[in-house]
């Protein structure tokens, strides 16, 4: 049963406004008979009683733990609900698999419930160019952008990204991406985020700067980006700019400490929304 509205609160000034009043209080009376008798519809929860006899359905609270019960079929007992599990079947609002979802809260689309990060991230994701130990980063060609290895998935317990031919793919959606990529001994340098179908940047990565001559350090350049994608799906990859050519080592010099050699590195969160 549903409670019948027909009647609109009348505005300030309105020729009739005391009649229309009148009119709306006296419909209170029955919307307060129709709430009585959808409150008399609902599902009444008693107190579970030692003794008392139940029909198959009926729905009680255990006074143990509180929680509600229903009775699976004809008949009583002494025993509470919470331990006699043969006639009884605790209420409970099933919920998705837990499995791989550490760390995450439960969150509703309006229609189904599903597990997601709080807040405005949904999910992340890490993609990397990982070689064995003692392997450098590869070698750097100045006079043109070079496109940069990416060549693992570190982190994507989601699925949000996949690789191909250093190349990662991303469905319809809002994402935040960072990314960081290393240069040894090339002089100026820069990286890009590079939008592959539409042949066009996304993003600029900062400045970098590696001497070919003294203080050999290693450099990097990185980014980050509020990226939309509005028809995906769409391919993006880092592309890289020197100003030396750096044969074996310019994308990145191995430390050889015995584990991965991690080089071009891309963070990517998707958001709600």
């Amino acid at each position: 049963m549903s409670i019948t509205v027909t009647l609109t609160v009348p505005e300030p000034g309105d020729a009739e406004f005391s009649a229309k009043m009148r009119t709306l209080f006296l419909a209170l009376n029955t919307w307060a008979v129709e709430a009585n008798v959808m409150a008399g519809e609902m599902e009444q929860v008693e107190k579970w009683v030692s003794g008392t006899t139940y029909t198959e359905g009926q729905v009680v609270w255990s006074p143990i733990t509180y929680k509600k019960y229903r009775r699976k079929n004809n008949g009583g007992g002494t025993t509470d609900p919470s331990s006699d599990t043969t006639n009884w079947e605790i209420q409970t609002i099933a919920l998705p698999s837990q499995a791989g979802n550490a760390l995450k809260v439960l969150k509703t689309d309006g229609a189904f419930l599903y597990w997601g990060f709080g807040g405005l991230i949904e999910s992340i994701a890490v993609i990397a160019d990982v070689k064995s130990s003692g392997s450098d980063g590869g070698s750097f060609s100045a006079g043109a952008r070079r496109i940069r290895e990416l060549n693992t998935e570190i982190a994507d317990p989601n699925g949000i990204v996949s690789i191909n031919g250093n190349e990662f793919t991303l469905q319809t959606g809002k994402y935040f991406t960072e990314w960081m990529t290393p240069a040894y001994r090339v002089g100026k340098h820069q990286s890009f985020l590079y939008n592959v179908d539409d042949a066009t940047d996304e993003q600029d990565g900062s400045p970098g700067f590696s001497s070919d001559t003294t203080f050999n350090a290693l450099s990097y350049s990185v980014g980050t980006h509020l990226l939309t994608v509005s028809d995906g799906p769409k391919e993006y990859r880092i592309e890289h700019d020197g100003e030396i050519s750096r044969s074996n080592d310019g994308f990145g010099i191995g430390s050889d400490r015995g584990g991965d050699e991690i080089f071009t590195t891309v963070k990517i969160f998707k958001l709600a929304g």
